[in-house]
């Protein structure tokens, strides 16, 4: 059943490892993936709950540099990170 609770987002990180060090010691909470819990909060660190249903969903960015953009290595490097997240089951 839907709680009569508002999510308040009180901070912003641009990762999650970042996002876990800002709670630390607060009694803020962090919403993140079953997998990186696991693997950089694992319990008794941080108390772990499942999040209610109704959780918006995210997408998984990458970037790059223009100028290295045509280079081979970094081609091949992008393609092994888009066949290991389909194999993970992550797109």
């Amino acid at each position: 059943a839907r709680q009569a609770r508002k999510r308040q987002v009180i901070a912003r990180a641009n990762s999650y490892s970042a996002a876990l060090k800002m709670i630390a010691g607060t009694d803020f909470i962090v919403t993140l993936p079953r997998r990186v819990q696991k693997l950089l909060a694992p319990a008794p660190a941080f108390g772990v709950c499942e999040a209610p249903n109704g959780l918006p969903g995210f997408t998984l960015d990458m970037q790059w540099n223009e100028t290295s953009g045509q280079d081979s290595a970094n081609t091949w490097f992008r393609e092994q990170v888009v066949k290991v997240c389909a194999d993970q089951g992550l797109l």
